[in-house]
């Protein structure tokens, strides 16, 4: 039987998992690119761990007591958790404005109810914050392994009971579900869930749990130094190697991820104080971040989001979040390690160590526990305290407001996609079918135009409702990230369900509106160098695969116009529009605060021009039935001289980076009118 005994490596393994995750929320560095996959190292080790103690209490006292188990879980994690989440507050009541200050409360409540994975997953989605600036969004991977905590040592008592000499075989087979379900949603609409919920995760921990019960039960002898060494470095190199060549473009969880979690398991197998591996990992600098990760792990996150939020508060002059310099950054991280080491010695060690009773930790945790919840659902409830700021201040930031409701937004994602899965399965269709995608307008009239497009489309909805209900028509609405092309990301088959619609007789006439700025790559070439625009090129192979993939674009799109011709469709094509680049009611509400001009702006037609050219001379090049609207005529060179603006006078123009607001859309839609008949 393995004895439960202290390994330095395992702590120097935390280090190496920390770490990465710290340089991945800070610099941008090239081995720092698949940082996130310390949490997978993380969970790796803690299903290890827990497992040798949950197995070792089997078999030395023929039961598992779940109290003792949970009061050592408590003691872990709550204190240093609360801790964080109590003084991350006051920060954030400051600096957060409304929205961000409402998901933070949903992820108090989230945290106080060990459900913080959850809560993140329903705050998710294309219009949501960003998460380098949500505060407790790294408090996801903790619920992940809380969640574990709470069912696996029931999951063991069951097993051991009954199927005893079978639990090895049960866990095999938890671990073989949970992978493969994880890989099949490692793509595509359920990607999100797919990195949050446990049901995908909890193969990671099974992984820990596997080898654990290897050691006990099924290792007879230790390995020979040369074995030893052997698979301790090959685990090591397999860390290497995912730290270099992941990145979020890699699908994770999936069958990729096997990779950093077997060279995980190898070092534990196999790293011991004699082995090379296990004496670098040993090493006391190792060592002593590994003590301190887990602090690290929950201070890092807090203090790089509200510096983020701060500088773009206080500091920023281009309405940039991000443009933290790397000397602060520096900081940052030695300030993170400063706290973090006074938080393992004053609440890490003394929990854990119970200098601190049974009944005193009742009386701090359960109060922590109410307080936490009763302050998110007051600040949820309150819809972040817009009182907080000036008039002015809320009115700008009410421009993330001036859309139509999700009703509207979404009723064909699924539907739609699902009408047309089944007609390629063999099923006919009427006219009628197409009832399931929403009617815009006066429903008493049979539609003759489909608006396709990408959420840039969500803009145009509220225009063309209210002036189709005053003139008695009504038009088709998609919304599905369409249309699809090759080499061109979206949910659902689009491409199938824009042949759907365009092989409708009824069907007259498309409306295509598209973010294109950032699938025309603008490549340029001068003087034998690639020059990329928008998506930086790293080096000359990558800008011929953008190249590549822009032809593939344009090829398929130019079939598509052929076919729409070849119907007799008329096709309005949008445009690109002029992208600020920053969160435009953010930074005009910041400029009030600081007491300077509320005004963002960009060059004309550099700015512009830069990222759309080799958009804008595809699109002049093609020819047919074909009306050319052109946004960038109502924004640029209009209201200022050689200037695209996001605002004029109290009309703000989009309502984040990219989209669109109310104001602009109708502004956009009575361009629409003035070039076409169709409304």
């Amino acid at each position: 039987m393995y004895k439960n005994y202290y390994r330095r490596e395992i702590d120097g393994l935390r280090a190496v998992a920390i770490l990465p995750v710290i340089l991945y929320h800070t610099f941008s560095l090239p081995f720092a690119n698949a940082g996130f996959l310390g949490v997978d190292i993380f969970f790796v080790i803690s299903g290890f761990l827990i497992t040798n103690i949950l197995l070792n209490e089997l078999v030395l006292t023929k039961k598992i007591s779940l109290t003792n188990f949970y009061n050592r879980r408590v003691r872990r994690i709550l204190p240093t958790l609360f801790l964080v989440t109590m003084v991350s507050i006051y920060p954030a009541y400051k600096l957060l404005f409304p929205l961000t200050f409402k998901e933070f409360g949903q992820s108090l409540m989230g945290v106080s109810t060990l459900l913080p994975n959850l809560f993140f997953l329903l705050q998710g989605g294309y219009f949501s914050e960003p998460e380098a600036l949500k505060p407790l969004l790294h408090t996801w991977s903790l619920g992940v392994e809380e969640q574990f905590y709470i069912f696996f040592p029931l999951f063991l008592i069951i097993f051991w009971k009954f199927l005893k000499k079978k639990t090895l075989i049960l866990i095999i087979l938890l671990f073989l579900f949970s992978l493969i379900l994880a890989n099949d949603l490692s793509q595509g609409l359920y990607a999100s869930a797919n990195f949050l919920i446990p049901i995908t995760r909890m193969w990671e921990l099974f992984a820990g749990a596997i080898i654990s019960y290897y050691i006990i039960f099924i290792k007879k002898k230790d390995f020979n130094i040369y074995t030893n060494n052997t698979f301790s470095l090959a685990g090591a190199l397999a860390l290497i190697y995912s730290f270099i060549l992941f990145d979020e473009s890699t699908r994770h969880p999936s069958f990729y991820t096997l990779i950093p979690v077997f060279g995980t398991c190898l070092i534990i197998l196999f790293a011991t104080s004699k082995t090379i591996v296990g004496k670098i990992l040993s090493l006391k600098y190792f060592v002593g971040v590994g003590l301190i990760s887990y602090s690290l792990y929950l201070w890092h996150f807090p203090i790089f989001a509200f510096a983020r939020h701060y500088n773009f508060m206080y500091n920023s002059q281009d309405g940039n979040f991000y443009n933290l310099s790397n000397y602060t950054y520096l900081s940052l991280i030695i300030i993170t390690f400063i706290i973090s080491y006074f938080s393992w010695k004053f609440v890490e060690q003394p929990f854990r160590k119970k200098k601190i009773s049974n009944k005193n930790l009742i009386k701090v945790i359960l109060p922590c526990f109410l307080i936490i919840f009763i302050l998110g659902y007051f600040i949820n409830y309150k819809n972040g305290m817009n009182e907080r700021f000036s008039t002015e201040v809320v009115n700008y930031l009410n421009y993330n407001y001036s859309q139509p409701s999700k009703k509207i937004y979404f009723p064909c994602r699924e539907s739609f996609s699902d009408m047309v899965l089944r007609k390629i399965n063999g099923k006919k269709y009427s006219i009628k079918s197409f009832e399931d995608c929403r009617i815009l307008g006066n429903k008493e009239y049979k539609p003759n135009t489909v608006l396709m497009g990408d959420s840039f489309t969500h803009s145009l909805l509220l225009p063309i409702i209210n002036h189709s209900n005053r003139e008695k028509k009504s038009i088709y609405f998609n919304i599905n990230a369409c249309p699809k092309f090759k080499d061109l990301r979206s949910p659902g088959d689009c491409l199938n369900a824009f042949n759907t619609i365009i092989n409708n007789p009824d069907i007259h006439n498309v409306i295509v509106f598209y973010r294109w700025s950032d699938k025309f790559y603008s490549v340029n070439q001068v003087n034998g160098e690639y020059f990329c625009k928008e998506i930086k090129c790293k080096n000359i192979e990558e800008a011929k695969l953008f190249i590549e993939k822009e032809k593939s674009i344009q090829k398929n799109f130019k079939e598509i116009i052929n076919l729409l011709n070849k119907k007799n469709k008329k096709i309005i094509i949008i445009y690109p529009l002029p992208l600020m680049g920053v969160d435009v009611p953010k930074s005009l509400a910041t400029k009030v605060l600081n007491k300077t001009k509320p005004t963002i702006e960009i060059d004309y037609p550099n700015d512009f021009t830069n990222i759309n050219t080799n958009v804008i001379k595809f699109f002049n090049s093609l020819e047919g039935n074909i009306i050319k609207v052109h946004p960038e005529k109502i924004f640029c060179n209009t209201f200022k001289a050689n200037k695209c603006v996001a605002n004029y006078k109290e009309k703000v123009f989009f309502w984040n980076k990219t989209h669109l607001s109310l104001d602009g859309g109708i502004m956009l839609f009575e361009q629409i009118i003035k070039k076409t008949n169709l409304f």
